[in-house]
Protein backbone atom coordinates (compact mmCIF):
# COMPACT_ATOMS: atom_id res chain seq x y z
CA UNK A 1 0.00 0.00 0.00
CA UNK A 2 2.75 2.57 0.90
CA UNK A 3 4.42 1.68 -2.37
CA UNK A 4 0.94 2.71 -4.53
CA UNK A 5 1.41 5.57 -2.24
CA UNK A 6 4.46 6.81 -3.03
CA UNK A 7 3.88 5.93 -7.10
CA UNK A 8 0.98 7.81 -7.25
CA UNK A 9 2.72 10.67 -5.14
CA UNK A 10 5.65 10.65 -7.78
CA UNK A 11 3.53 10.26 -10.89
CA UNK A 12 2.11 13.31 -9.67
CA UNK A 13 4.37 15.72 -9.12
CA UNK A 14 6.08 14.61 -12.24
CA UNK A 15 3.50 15.07 -14.54
CA UNK A 16 1.96 18.20 -13.57
CA UNK A 17 3.44 21.31 -14.04
CA UNK A 18 4.60 23.77 -11.25
CA UNK A 19 2.71 26.97 -9.96
CA UNK A 20 5.87 28.75 -11.68
CA UNK A 21 4.65 30.46 -14.68
CA UNK A 22 6.87 30.66 -17.88
CA UNK A 23 7.23 33.85 -20.01
CA UNK A 24 4.49 34.56 -22.48
CA UNK A 25 0.78 35.63 -22.09
CA UNK A 26 -1.77 35.25 -19.86
CA UNK A 27 -0.41 37.63 -16.84
CA UNK A 28 -0.63 41.21 -15.98
CA UNK A 29 2.33 42.91 -17.00
CA UNK A 30 3.14 45.46 -19.86
CA UNK A 31 6.46 46.19 -21.91
CA UNK A 32 5.80 49.88 -23.72
CA UNK A 33 8.72 50.99 -25.86
CA UNK A 34 9.05 52.49 -29.42
CA UNK A 35 10.96 52.66 -32.50
CA UNK A 36 12.68 55.14 -34.40
CA UNK A 37 13.65 55.37 -37.81
CA UNK A 38 16.88 57.28 -39.35
CA UNK A 39 16.31 59.31 -42.44
CA UNK A 40 19.01 60.18 -44.63
CA UNK A 41 18.89 62.37 -47.90
CA UNK A 42 19.43 61.28 -51.56
CA UNK A 43 23.11 61.33 -51.02
CA UNK A 44 22.41 59.38 -48.14
CA UNK A 45 23.88 61.87 -45.47
CA UNK A 46 21.95 61.40 -42.14
CA UNK A 47 19.24 64.20 -41.34
CA UNK A 48 17.04 63.27 -38.81
CA UNK A 49 15.70 60.24 -36.42
CA UNK A 50 11.92 60.16 -36.80
CA UNK A 51 9.11 57.88 -35.20
CA UNK A 52 8.84 54.97 -37.14
CA UNK A 53 4.60 53.92 -37.79
CA UNK A 54 3.78 51.43 -39.21
CA UNK A 55 6.60 48.96 -38.50
CA UNK A 56 6.16 45.71 -37.35
CA UNK A 57 7.86 44.70 -33.79
CA UNK A 58 8.01 41.38 -32.77
CA UNK A 59 8.63 39.92 -29.32
CA UNK A 60 9.88 36.57 -28.14
CA UNK A 61 9.14 35.02 -25.11
CA UNK A 62 11.95 34.08 -23.07
CA UNK A 63 15.01 32.02 -24.61
CA UNK A 64 12.96 30.11 -27.99
CA UNK A 65 14.82 31.98 -30.21
CA UNK A 66 11.50 32.08 -32.33
CA UNK A 67 9.08 34.99 -32.36
CA UNK A 68 5.80 34.53 -30.62
CA UNK A 69 3.66 37.69 -31.18
CA UNK A 70 3.78 40.93 -33.01
CA UNK A 71 1.93 43.81 -34.05
CA UNK A 72 2.97 47.50 -35.60
CA UNK A 73 4.09 50.59 -34.23
CA UNK A 74 1.08 53.12 -33.81
CA UNK A 75 1.47 56.62 -35.51
CA UNK A 76 3.74 57.46 -32.95
CA UNK A 77 6.19 54.74 -33.52
CA UNK A 78 5.05 53.04 -29.83
CA UNK A 79 4.12 49.57 -29.14
CA UNK A 80 2.73 47.75 -26.29
CA UNK A 81 3.08 44.15 -25.36
CA UNK A 82 0.32 43.53 -22.57
CA UNK A 83 -0.82 40.37 -20.73
CA UNK A 84 2.66 39.03 -19.85
CA UNK A 85 4.01 37.00 -17.08
CA UNK A 86 7.21 37.98 -15.23
CA UNK A 87 10.29 36.89 -17.43
CA UNK A 88 13.27 37.85 -19.93
CA UNK A 89 11.30 38.80 -23.43
CA UNK A 90 13.44 39.96 -26.59
CA UNK A 91 11.47 42.86 -28.47
CA UNK A 92 12.61 43.04 -31.87
CA UNK A 93 12.40 45.48 -35.52
CA UNK A 94 13.89 44.68 -38.86
CA UNK A 95 16.61 47.21 -40.50
CA UNK A 96 17.38 47.64 -43.33
CA UNK A 97 21.39 46.40 -43.98
CA UNK A 98 23.44 47.27 -47.60
CA UNK A 99 25.92 44.81 -46.31
CA UNK A 100 23.45 41.62 -45.24
CA UNK A 101 22.88 38.79 -47.51
CA UNK A 102 19.23 39.71 -47.26
CA UNK A 103 19.41 42.69 -46.69
CA UNK A 104 17.64 43.17 -43.52
CA UNK A 105 18.70 42.67 -39.87
CA UNK A 106 16.72 42.24 -36.59
CA UNK A 107 18.04 45.16 -34.32
CA UNK A 108 16.91 43.81 -30.83
CA UNK A 109 16.43 44.76 -26.99
CA UNK A 110 15.98 42.70 -24.31
CA UNK A 111 13.11 43.52 -21.60
CA UNK A 112 13.02 41.64 -18.09
CA UNK A 113 10.01 41.78 -16.21
CA UNK A 114 10.42 41.02 -12.14
CA UNK A 115 6.85 41.79 -10.96
CA UNK A 116 3.22 40.34 -11.58
CA UNK A 117 1.51 43.54 -12.48
CA UNK A 118 4.22 45.92 -13.77
CA UNK A 119 4.53 48.14 -17.12
CA UNK A 120 8.19 48.38 -18.23
CA UNK A 121 9.58 51.05 -20.66
CA UNK A 122 12.13 49.30 -23.31
CA UNK A 123 15.31 50.78 -24.75
CA UNK A 124 14.11 52.71 -28.14
CA UNK A 125 14.91 50.23 -31.03
CA UNK A 126 16.62 52.40 -34.26
CA UNK A 127 16.26 51.14 -37.37
CA UNK A 128 17.16 52.14 -41.18
CA UNK A 129 14.81 52.40 -43.46
CA UNK A 130 16.64 53.55 -46.94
Amino acid sequence: MQAKTITILLTVLFFFPSCEKQEGRGGKSTIQGAVYQNVYDNSGNFVAKEEAREVNVYIVYGESGVYDDNMDTHYDGTYEFKYLYPGTYNIFAYSDCDSCASNTVAVEVSVQVTDKNETVVATDIVVDNR
